[in-house]
């Protein structure tokens, strides 16, 4: 299905957490909502904006973010690129890279309850993800 068939209501992806629409992302239990045409929005600094600002949040499982978030650039019409892959990097997602935002591999939920980004324990279970990805969680680098 691509934006010129889509009615308001066709949800294009869903995850455990979040659902994908011509509308943007949105939170299944909490309600957030990311309106599709601020998904790419960028900071000053070249990072993607959402990235960095939803993997800030106590509530928000990693793992079915980056999975929803990859599926509606790619959806989008928009490109995962180096910055994104840095925007993740700098949130402690170093395991993950731009094509893997576009087309997620199976990822495994992160256990409850959700971890606060940057903990030992979230950083454990990110190395848990990229290892049944077959990736390699790097550390993060000092700004």
């Amino acid at each position: 299905m691509d934006a010129e068939d889509a009615t308001f209501s066709d949800t294009w992806f869903e995850n455990a957490d979040w659902t994908v629409s011509v509308d943007g992302l949105e939170h299944k239990r909490t309600g957030y909502f990311i309106a599709r045409d601020g998904v790419g929005r960028q900071r000053s600094d070249g990072c993607w904006a959402w990235p960095m600002h939803m993997l800030e949040k106590s509530w928000v499982e990693p793992a079915a973010f980056v999975e929803a978030f990859g599926r509606a650039i790619g959806l989008f019409g928009l490109a995962a690129d180096a910055r994104l892959a840095r925007s993740y990097h700098e949130s402690g997602l170093a395991g993950f890279g731009p094509m893997d935002m576009v087309r997620p591999a199976a990822v495994p939920a992160v256990p409850e309850p959700a971890l606060k980004a940057g903990s030992p324990e979230f950083r454990d279970a990110l190395r848990r993800v990229a290892a049944q990805n077959g990736q390699r969680a790097g550390k993060r680098r000092a700004a």
